[in-house]
């Protein structure tokens, strides 16, 4: 509706975007309510981790709206974000103290919060994806294919933690690439027989493990490397320390300084090193700010959040982090801190009041999660048959027909392309088939016959014919091991192979300038015979120019014949399709007739209900209406009671008169109590109706239980205000008055 009536441009955009990703939602499956839970947990998401926002004593009530879009009390939430709580004692006999947190620690939780929630909603549209575009179980299956979209490296002017884990996970893949190139290599070798008694190509799949990865992760015996020194400080919260104080790094580069500095991958900035260090990764030299890494690496995966958000959210909100808990995810430890573990940090609410362990002091970080999972893709590839493929752009600018060498270069290094040149040269770099060798470098040999044979050699014939080859290689220097035949291939490095190209060629010369010369002398032998087939041919051509234009008229004359028939046919057809497609027409036109009806009808009907349905509200109306003048009247007959009582009291001021009195109106009162009961017994309805100053109104008294009607026996009133209280109702005359009415 606000698209249709002229929403600004901006705004308009925005909407329509909106409109397609709503729809693009419910395309996958998901129902109406999924998809406002998906958009309450992301519009809470970008409250939470405003910076603007960020400080809890916001007077903007984005904490407020937050808590409500996620279904949660706002005392709870900010009570969480303010207050820490801890465990003091013995598993028996425990104390909870509460301390309040600074603006960091708040700032950090509650960034934490938001990428938590961020992180488990992905987790479970992915799924939910997933799901929806997977073949059913019963669809049966055979081969499947999985893409993999890799990380590109990252070398920014400033590199910071997502650089860092990025070019980690590259490090990674790189890794199973070389493993693999390995494997191939040594499996290949082997199946050909080249591999020696000692296993030499087997050996070489352990050189593939790059130095960066044993910087990162630590040498394979216990030592400490970078994902240590980072995790220990995240886990111990050593980032609020005074050399630290202002996020700059300082305390973190020294630690690993100190820890990793001697290791050949690792490198020291130039500048500003105290803040900064590098790493020697596969594809070049990278220096990275130290600045948040402590911090964005222990704002993640913190149980004692999912804890919360489980036990204070709703139902959707749970449903997400048991999706993400049993997918054992990034937060795969949510559903067991939920359920055994108390938050170590939580707050006093309601979520947190339940008695549970305290918190362990190590818990998991981003840089344990991301090499968990990464451990797991890599696992899950290399149970899989892999294709890498490296898709290379020729220029930054789109541009066609540049081809921009630095750009190739470095898209080259950074892909792994150059490491895998590297690794491939150190064996056989160069094979070939062995009919396609011999065919290739058969001018090598000396004779003709042998030759031919070369060219057109299988099996055995073509190993004899690369032996041979490899034979007159060896004669003129080239060394054995640089040219190995195997059972199906031969194997050559880069001096062989240049020796046999080079000499391939000039035999080659050899070949095509015989081949000229004996062309040239062919040449002028056809022009001489050339010359004597022409006088021949211009007495025989006279002969055949005759004989051809009777041919071609006789050809002429049949296809305007056959071309007559055709168009007689071509209108016989039109007439029929033209009277097939009338017919259709007017079939089209009845039903569409037949189905404008019926919707007019529908409407109808629609409307006729919808006018029922306004009817139905109107006497409702009506009926509280009658309701409201009932209360009314009941106003009206306590004051009337009241008047009474004060005539009461003049009245016993005469005492003989006033006992007869008296007695005589206690009389009538129970007379006509006694029949009001009856006659309510008997009706389901008593209508009392007055009239005021010429106005008339109803007075429903229902027998609900809802309404009570208490009669006391007072004195009879006077004719004037018993006729303006009952109106005159024959079974209510008398000294019947409401006392209260009571709405239960």
């Amino acid at each position: 509706r606000r698209l249709s009536a002229g929403a600004p441009a901006a705004e308009a955009q925005c909407l329509e975007g909106f409109e397609a990703l709503v729809e693009g939602m419910a395309a996958t499956g998901m129902k109406s309510q999924e998809i406002v839970e998906c958009c309450r947990v992301v519009a809470a998401v970008a409250l939470l981790a405003d910076k603007k926002n960020a400080s809890d004593s916001d007077d903007d009530g984005s904490l407020g709206v937050a808590a409500e879009l996620l279904r949660a009390e706002e005392e709870d939430v900010r009570t969480f974000l303010t207050k820490a709580e801890m465990s003091v004692g013995s598993s028996v006999r425990q104390e909870r103290l509460y301390r309040a947190r600074t603006d960091r620690e708040a700032s950090t939780l509650r960034s934490s919060v938001a990428q938590e929630l961020y992180a488990a909603l992905f987790g479970w549209l992915t799924r939910f994806v997933g799901r929806s575009i997977a073949p059913s179980r019963r669809t049966p299956c055979g081969r499947m294919l999985g893409l993999l979209d890799l990380y590109g490296f990252e070398v920014f002017a400033a590199n910071g933690f997502e650089q860092f884990l990025i070019n980690y996970c590259n490090e990674r893949l790189q890794q199973f690439f070389n493993r693999q190139v390995f494997t191939r290599e040594a499996e290949e070798y082997l199946a050909e027989g080249l591999d020696t008694g000692d296993g030499q190509w087997r050996r070489m799949t352990a050189a593939c493990r790059l130095p960066a990865l044993a910087l990162l992760e630590g040498e394979p015996p216990g030592g400490l490397g970078l994902f240590g020194v980072i995790n220990d400080r995240s886990r111990c919260g050593l980032d609020q320390s005074s050399n630290d104080a202002k996020g700059e790094g300082c305390a973190l580069t020294e630690s690993v300084t100190v820890a990793c500095g001697k290791h050949p991958a690792f490198c020291r900035a130039g500048k500003d090193s105290n803040r900064m260090f590098g790493i020697r990764h596969f594809a070049g030299e990278v220096l990275y700010e130290a600045a948040h890494f402590v911090r964005k690496n222990a704002s993640a995966n913190r149980p004692d959040i999912v804890a919360f958000l489980c036990g204070t959210g709703n139902s959707f909100i749970r449903e997400v982090f048991a999706a993400e808990s049993d997918s054992g995810g990034t937060s795969a430890s949510a559903g067991a801190a939920a359920s055994s573990a108390a938050p170590p940090e939580g707050s006093p609410s309601k979520a947190g009041r339940s008695r549970a362990p305290p918190r362990k002091l190590f818990g998991r970080t981003l840089i344990s999660v991301f090499q968990q999972e990464l451990n797991e893709l890599c696992a899950t590839l290399e149970a899989r048959r892999c294709r890498h493929v490296r898709c290379l752009r020729p220029n930054d600018d789109q541009a066609p027909l540049v081809f921009d060498d630095g750009a190739m270069l470095r898209q080259c290094r950074y892909s792994g392309l150059t490491e895998a040149t590297r690794i491939r040269r150190q064996g056989y770099p160069h094979r070939r088939a062995l009919h396609a060798f011999a065919a290739r470098y058969s001018l090598l040999l000396r004779s003709r016959t042998a030759r031919r044979a070369a060219r057109q050699a299988q099996g055995n014939a073509a190993t004899a014919a690369c032996n041979a080859i490899c034979q007159v290689a060896t004669n003129n220097g080239i060394s054995l091991e640089d040219a190995r035949i195997g059972s199906t291939k031969v194997f050559l490095r880069e001096p062989a192979l240049t020796w046999l190209e080079s000499t391939r060629q000039r035999e080659a010369a050899i070949v095509i300038v015989a081949a000229l010369r004996g062309q040239s002398t062919r040449a002028r032998f056809s022009h001489l015979r050339s010359a004597a087939v022409l006088l021949q041919a211009l007495a025989r051509g006279a002969s055949a120019r005759t004989l051809t234009r009777q041919l071609w008229a006789e050809r002429r004359a049949m296809e305007a014949l056959l071309a007559a028939e055709a168009v007689a046919a071509a209108e016989a057809a039109l007439a029929e399709s033209s009277a097939l497609r009338l017919q259709a027409w007017w079939r089209r036109q009845l039903l569409l007739r037949a189905a404008v009806e019926q919707r007019r009808r529908r409407v109808s009907a629609q409307r006729r209900q919808q006018q029922h349905q306004l009817l139905q509200e109107e006497r409702r109306r009506e009926e509280r209406r009658r309701q409201a003048d009932a209360a009314a009247a009941f106003a009206a007959a306590s004051a009337e009671r009241e008047r009474e009582k004060e005539q009461r009291g003049k009245e016993q001021r005469r005492p003989r008169e006033g006992e007869q009195l008296r007695r005589t109106h206690t009389a009538k009162a129970d007379l006509m109590s006694r029949s009001a009961r009856r006659h309510l017994q008997e009706d389901d309805q008593v209508v009392y109706r007055r009239s005021s100053r010429g106005a008339k109104h109803d007075l429903l008294l229902s027998s609900s239980p809802s309404v009570t009607v208490e009669v006391a026996s007072i004195p009879t009133p006077s004719r004037r205000s018993a006729g303006a209280l009952h109106g005159g109702h024959p079974r209510l005359s008398g000294s019947l008055r409401a006392e209260s009415v009571q709405r239960m």
